[in-house]
Protein backbone atom coordinates (compact mmCIF):
# COMPACT_ATOMS: atom_id res chain seq x y z
CA UNK A 1 0.00 0.00 0.00
CA UNK A 2 2.91 2.24 0.96
CA UNK A 3 4.43 2.03 -2.06
CA UNK A 4 1.17 2.73 -4.16
CA UNK A 5 0.61 6.06 -2.23
CA UNK A 6 4.09 7.42 -2.05
CA UNK A 7 4.53 6.66 -6.20
CA UNK A 8 1.25 7.42 -7.65
CA UNK A 9 0.24 9.88 -4.77
CA UNK A 10 -2.25 12.97 -4.79
CA UNK A 11 -1.42 15.51 -2.14
CA UNK A 12 -3.80 16.78 0.14
CA UNK A 13 -3.48 19.02 3.79
CA UNK A 14 -1.74 17.46 6.09
CA UNK A 15 -3.96 16.36 8.99
CA UNK A 16 -2.21 17.91 11.60
CA UNK A 17 0.02 15.05 13.88
CA UNK A 18 1.52 15.82 17.37
CA UNK A 19 5.62 16.01 16.57
CA UNK A 20 7.95 13.95 18.08
CA UNK A 21 11.46 15.17 18.63
CA UNK A 22 14.35 12.41 17.58
CA UNK A 23 16.89 12.29 20.59
CA UNK A 24 20.05 11.09 20.76
CA UNK A 25 18.92 8.30 23.47
CA UNK A 26 16.80 7.13 21.46
CA UNK A 27 19.84 6.29 18.86
CA UNK A 28 20.02 2.10 18.65
CA UNK A 29 23.32 0.88 19.71
CA UNK A 30 21.98 -2.68 18.31
CA UNK A 31 22.62 -1.28 14.65
CA UNK A 32 25.77 0.30 15.49
CA UNK A 33 27.17 -3.54 15.28
CA UNK A 34 25.24 -4.54 12.23
CA UNK A 35 27.87 -2.30 9.66
CA UNK A 36 31.42 -1.60 10.06
CA UNK A 37 31.04 2.21 7.23
CA UNK A 38 29.77 4.84 10.45
CA UNK A 39 31.55 4.81 14.47
CA UNK A 40 28.14 6.02 15.95
CA UNK A 41 29.80 6.92 19.13
CA UNK A 42 32.60 8.99 17.64
CA UNK A 43 30.61 10.87 15.13
CA UNK A 44 28.18 11.68 17.84
CA UNK A 45 31.40 13.15 20.46
CA UNK A 46 30.30 16.91 21.33
CA UNK A 47 26.89 15.81 20.63
CA UNK A 48 23.98 17.37 22.62
CA UNK A 49 19.85 17.21 22.63
CA UNK A 50 18.66 19.69 20.60
CA UNK A 51 17.27 21.56 23.53
CA UNK A 52 20.52 21.72 25.21
CA UNK A 53 22.76 22.68 21.88
CA UNK A 54 23.39 26.28 20.65
CA UNK A 55 21.27 27.61 17.86
CA UNK A 56 22.44 26.02 14.81
CA UNK A 57 21.03 25.65 11.18
CA UNK A 58 18.23 23.79 9.39
CA UNK A 59 19.25 20.89 7.83
CA UNK A 60 18.99 21.60 3.81
CA UNK A 61 15.66 20.78 2.34
CA UNK A 62 18.22 19.17 -0.79
CA UNK A 63 18.28 15.82 0.40
CA UNK A 64 21.42 15.15 -2.21
CA UNK A 65 22.93 11.98 -1.63
CA UNK A 66 22.95 10.33 1.78
CA UNK A 67 19.68 12.35 3.17
CA UNK A 68 17.65 11.16 0.05
CA UNK A 69 19.47 7.46 0.56
CA UNK A 70 19.79 7.96 -3.02
CA UNK A 71 23.04 5.62 -4.41
CA UNK A 72 24.32 3.68 -7.65
CA UNK A 73 26.75 2.26 -8.83
CA UNK A 74 27.38 4.06 -12.44
CA UNK A 75 30.89 4.44 -10.92
CA UNK A 76 31.09 0.67 -11.84
CA UNK A 77 31.85 1.97 -15.53
CA UNK A 78 34.32 -0.57 -16.47
CA UNK A 79 31.39 -3.32 -15.15
CA UNK A 80 29.51 -3.89 -18.74
CA UNK A 81 29.97 -6.42 -21.56
CA UNK A 82 32.90 -4.78 -23.75
CA UNK A 83 31.34 -5.59 -26.98
CA UNK A 84 28.94 -3.89 -29.58
CA UNK A 85 27.71 -7.27 -31.07
CA UNK A 86 26.50 -10.50 -29.04
CA UNK A 87 29.21 -12.02 -26.54
CA UNK A 88 31.74 -13.27 -27.62
CA UNK A 89 33.47 -16.42 -25.00
CA UNK A 90 36.37 -14.20 -24.21
CA UNK A 91 33.97 -11.60 -22.26
CA UNK A 92 31.82 -14.02 -20.23
CA UNK A 93 33.48 -12.53 -16.45
CA UNK A 94 32.97 -8.98 -17.31
CA UNK A 95 29.11 -9.89 -18.44
CA UNK A 96 28.56 -11.68 -15.38
CA UNK A 97 29.69 -8.57 -13.22
CA UNK A 98 27.33 -6.74 -15.05
CA UNK A 99 25.11 -8.45 -14.37
CA UNK A 100 25.76 -8.96 -10.61
CA UNK A 101 25.92 -5.18 -10.37
CA UNK A 102 22.53 -4.65 -11.82
CA UNK A 103 21.00 -7.36 -9.15
CA UNK A 104 22.76 -5.29 -6.05
CA UNK A 105 21.29 -1.84 -7.71
CA UNK A 106 17.80 -3.06 -7.97
CA UNK A 107 17.51 -4.95 -4.53
CA UNK A 108 19.25 -1.51 -2.90
CA UNK A 109 16.19 0.27 -4.72
CA UNK A 110 13.66 -1.96 -3.46
CA UNK A 111 15.50 -1.40 0.12
CA UNK A 112 15.66 2.16 -0.35
CA UNK A 113 12.73 3.86 -2.65
CA UNK A 114 10.33 3.95 -0.64
CA UNK A 115 11.87 5.85 2.24
CA UNK A 116 13.59 8.08 0.09
CA UNK A 117 10.21 8.96 -1.74
CA UNK A 118 7.96 9.73 1.33
CA UNK A 119 11.36 11.83 2.57
CA UNK A 120 10.68 13.72 -1.07
CA UNK A 121 6.94 13.30 -0.58
CA UNK A 122 7.13 15.11 2.92
CA UNK A 123 9.68 18.05 1.64
CA UNK A 124 7.30 19.04 -0.83
CA UNK A 125 4.37 19.69 1.81
CA UNK A 126 4.86 21.91 4.70
CA UNK A 127 8.06 22.61 6.73
CA UNK A 128 7.87 24.83 9.80
CA UNK A 129 9.93 25.81 12.73
CA UNK A 130 9.17 23.65 15.77
CA UNK A 131 10.90 25.73 18.42
CA UNK A 132 14.43 26.10 18.75
CA UNK A 133 16.59 23.95 16.77
CA UNK A 134 13.49 21.36 15.56
CA UNK A 135 11.86 21.34 11.81
CA UNK A 136 8.77 20.06 10.72
CA UNK A 137 7.81 18.60 7.21
CA UNK A 138 4.63 16.96 6.83
CA UNK A 139 2.45 16.11 3.89
CA UNK A 140 -0.47 13.58 3.30
CA UNK A 141 -1.14 11.64 0.32
CA UNK A 142 -4.12 9.57 -0.69
CA UNK A 143 -5.52 6.72 -3.18
CA UNK A 144 -9.02 7.86 -3.29
CA UNK A 145 -9.46 5.59 -0.28
CA UNK A 146 -6.89 5.64 2.47
CA UNK A 147 -4.96 8.87 3.57
CA UNK A 148 -1.26 8.37 4.70
CA UNK A 149 0.38 11.35 6.79
CA UNK A 150 4.54 11.13 6.67
CA UNK A 151 6.04 13.42 9.34
CA UNK A 152 9.40 14.48 8.94
CA UNK A 153 10.93 15.97 12.19
CA UNK A 154 14.36 17.09 11.98
CA UNK A 155 16.73 18.61 15.61
CA UNK A 156 20.07 19.65 15.52
CA UNK A 157 22.38 18.02 17.91
CA UNK A 158 25.39 20.24 17.95
CA UNK A 159 27.25 18.26 15.76
CA UNK A 160 24.62 17.38 13.29
CA UNK A 161 20.93 16.50 12.94
CA UNK A 162 18.58 13.87 14.03
CA UNK A 163 16.10 13.25 11.82
CA UNK A 164 12.80 10.49 11.38
CA UNK A 165 9.99 10.03 9.56
CA UNK A 166 6.92 8.97 11.12
CA UNK A 167 3.70 7.71 10.05
CA UNK A 168 -0.14 7.81 10.49
CA UNK A 169 -3.31 6.34 8.18
CA UNK A 170 -6.29 6.87 7.89
CA UNK A 171 -7.81 2.97 8.33
CA UNK A 172 -5.36 2.98 11.86
CA UNK A 173 -2.80 0.54 10.41
CA UNK A 174 -0.19 3.19 10.82
CA UNK A 175 -0.73 5.44 14.31
CA UNK A 176 2.54 7.66 14.83
CA UNK A 177 4.82 5.04 14.86
CA UNK A 178 8.42 5.57 13.83
CA UNK A 179 9.38 4.32 10.56
CA UNK A 180 12.90 5.23 10.10
CA UNK A 181 15.48 7.22 11.79
CA UNK A 182 19.21 8.08 11.92
CA UNK A 183 21.89 11.29 12.09
CA UNK A 184 23.65 13.21 9.67
CA UNK A 185 26.93 14.86 10.29
CA UNK A 186 27.04 18.73 10.00
CA UNK A 187 29.50 18.40 7.25
CA UNK A 188 27.18 15.92 5.82
CA UNK A 189 29.64 13.50 5.09
CA UNK A 190 28.27 10.33 7.18
CA UNK A 191 24.95 9.54 8.36
CA UNK A 192 22.59 6.28 9.18
CA UNK A 193 19.08 5.25 9.22
CA UNK A 194 17.47 2.45 11.14
CA UNK A 195 14.40 0.94 10.02
CA UNK A 196 11.31 -0.04 11.72
CA UNK A 197 8.45 -1.99 11.53
CA UNK A 198 4.60 -0.81 12.76
CA UNK A 199 5.40 -3.30 15.91
CA UNK A 200 8.98 -1.67 16.68
CA UNK A 201 11.17 -4.16 15.74
CA UNK A 202 14.33 -2.91 13.95
CA UNK A 203 14.35 -4.23 10.31
CA UNK A 204 17.16 -2.61 8.76
CA UNK A 205 19.99 -0.50 8.93
CA UNK A 206 22.11 2.10 6.19
CA UNK A 207 24.92 3.78 7.02
CA UNK A 208 27.12 5.82 4.67
CA UNK A 209 30.63 7.27 4.64
CA UNK A 210 31.60 10.06 2.22
CA UNK A 211 34.58 12.26 3.31
CA UNK A 212 35.40 13.24 -0.03
CA UNK A 213 34.35 12.84 -3.83
CA UNK A 214 37.37 10.03 -4.11
CA UNK A 215 35.80 7.81 -1.03
CA UNK A 216 32.40 6.83 -0.30
CA UNK A 217 31.33 3.76 1.37
CA UNK A 218 27.29 2.63 1.59
CA UNK A 219 25.99 0.06 3.43
CA UNK A 220 22.41 -2.02 4.14
CA UNK A 221 21.79 -4.72 6.86
CA UNK A 222 19.13 -6.49 7.11
CA UNK A 223 18.19 -7.47 10.97
CA UNK A 224 14.99 -9.46 10.83
CA UNK A 225 13.22 -11.93 8.75
CA UNK A 226 14.54 -14.36 6.05
CA UNK A 227 16.80 -11.80 5.06
CA UNK A 228 18.35 -11.80 8.60
CA UNK A 229 22.20 -10.81 9.14
CA UNK A 230 22.14 -10.30 5.04
CA UNK A 231 24.51 -7.29 4.00
CA UNK A 232 24.86 -5.66 0.73
CA UNK A 233 27.61 -2.68 0.32
CA UNK A 234 29.28 0.11 -2.24
CA UNK A 235 32.79 1.17 -1.66
CA UNK A 236 33.96 3.90 -4.38
CA UNK A 237 37.74 4.86 -4.58
CA UNK A 238 39.95 6.21 -6.61
CA UNK A 239 41.35 3.46 -7.03
CA UNK A 240 38.50 0.54 -6.88
CA UNK A 241 34.94 0.43 -7.05
CA UNK A 242 33.03 -2.50 -5.38
CA UNK A 243 29.49 -3.78 -4.84
CA UNK A 244 29.61 -7.01 -2.26
CA UNK A 245 27.17 -9.23 -0.86
CA UNK A 246 27.00 -11.42 2.25
CA UNK A 247 24.53 -13.86 2.56
CA UNK A 248 24.10 -14.66 6.17
CA UNK A 249 21.79 -18.20 5.00
CA UNK A 250 24.61 -19.59 3.69
CA UNK A 251 27.83 -17.86 5.26
CA UNK A 252 28.73 -16.60 1.39
CA UNK A 253 30.75 -13.40 0.60
CA UNK A 254 29.67 -12.36 -3.30
CA UNK A 255 31.49 -9.17 -4.73
CA UNK A 256 31.95 -7.49 -8.08
CA UNK A 257 34.91 -4.78 -8.28
CA UNK A 258 36.64 -2.44 -11.29
CA UNK A 259 39.65 -0.88 -11.08
CA UNK A 260 40.77 2.25 -12.59
CA UNK A 261 42.76 0.85 -15.41
CA UNK A 262 39.15 -1.43 -16.62
CA UNK A 263 40.20 -4.92 -15.21
CA UNK A 264 37.94 -6.16 -12.46
CA UNK A 265 36.72 -9.60 -11.50
CA UNK A 266 33.37 -10.90 -9.96
CA UNK A 267 32.96 -13.71 -7.59
CA UNK A 268 29.52 -15.72 -6.68
CA UNK A 269 28.92 -19.37 -5.12
CA UNK A 270 27.06 -19.96 -8.61
CA UNK A 271 29.13 -18.66 -11.15
CA UNK A 272 32.97 -20.53 -12.14
CA UNK A 273 32.27 -22.95 -9.77
CA UNK A 274 32.60 -20.16 -6.53
CA UNK A 275 36.09 -19.32 -7.87
CA UNK A 276 37.07 -15.57 -8.43
CA UNK A 277 36.49 -14.39 -12.22
CA UNK A 278 38.79 -11.92 -13.49
CA UNK A 279 39.15 -9.59 -16.87
CA UNK A 280 41.59 -7.40 -17.96
CA UNK A 281 41.65 -3.95 -19.05
CA UNK A 282 40.53 -4.99 -22.48
CA UNK A 283 37.66 -6.85 -20.23
CA UNK A 284 38.57 -9.82 -21.80
CA UNK A 285 38.84 -12.53 -19.44
CA UNK A 286 41.78 -13.33 -17.43
CA UNK A 287 43.68 -15.87 -14.95
CA UNK A 288 43.14 -14.09 -11.92
CA UNK A 289 46.06 -12.65 -9.96
CA UNK A 290 46.92 -13.78 -6.42
CA UNK A 291 43.69 -13.01 -4.01
CA UNK A 292 44.38 -9.72 -1.73
CA UNK A 293 43.01 -9.90 1.63
CA UNK A 294 39.34 -9.76 2.26
CA UNK A 295 39.18 -6.14 3.78
CA UNK A 296 40.85 -4.97 0.03
CA UNK A 297 38.04 -6.53 -1.54
CA UNK A 298 35.07 -4.14 -0.74
CA UNK A 299 33.24 -6.64 0.99
CA UNK A 300 31.43 -5.11 3.75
Amino acid sequence: MILALFYACVPSQPVGPSYHVPLLAEQSATADTSLDQVARTQALDGAAEYDAATLGLEMPASTEGGLAMEYDADELSAVDDGTSGGLPTDYENVFEGAKAVLVADTVGGLILGIPAAAVSVALQGTVTPYGDNVWVATNTVSDGRTSVTGTWVVAWVEVGWLAEMRLWSSDGQYNGEPWFNGFVSEDRTLGWWDVYAVDGTQTGVVEWLAPDADDAELGIASLSGDNAGDILGWLHSAEDDAVAYHDASIDDDAWVIAHADQSGEVRMADYAGGERACWGPDRMDIECPPEEPASDTGAP
